[in-house]
């Protein structure tokens, strides 16, 4: 991140913190996720977990903030030895794009 993305600002297994509080902006992004659960294509990829309970379990591996370009990257880093076991292909589609 920081030599290739040029960011200044780089923090590993970034999650939020328990203190921070939902705001009216993040309860309007929840309308998008449940817009997004209700699709046929994402049946049940999130479950019965509220917009509340992902937000507090989500991390991110690794966050880099760039300052001169003003952008901002996620990474998620995941090693498998043997390919993604996750069942069919279509198991494995839901399960990358709940990471998403």
């Amino acid at each position: 991140m920081k030599h290739v993305e040029g960011c200044r600002i780089v923090q590993t297994n970034w999650k939020i913190s328990n203190q921070w509080k939902i705001t009216e902006y993040d309860e309007e992004q929840s309308v998008k996720l449940k817009k997004i659960n209700k699709s046929p294509l994402f049946n049940g990829i999130f479950k019965n977990n509220s917009f509340e309970q992902l937000i507090k379990q989500a991390e991110i591996d690794v966050i880099g903030i760039n300052t001169a370009e003003n952008s901002i990257f996620g990474i998620d880093v995941a090693f498998h030895t043997a390919g993604l076991n996750y069942g069919s292909k279509e198991e494995v589609l839901l399960i990358i794009l709940k990471k998403y």
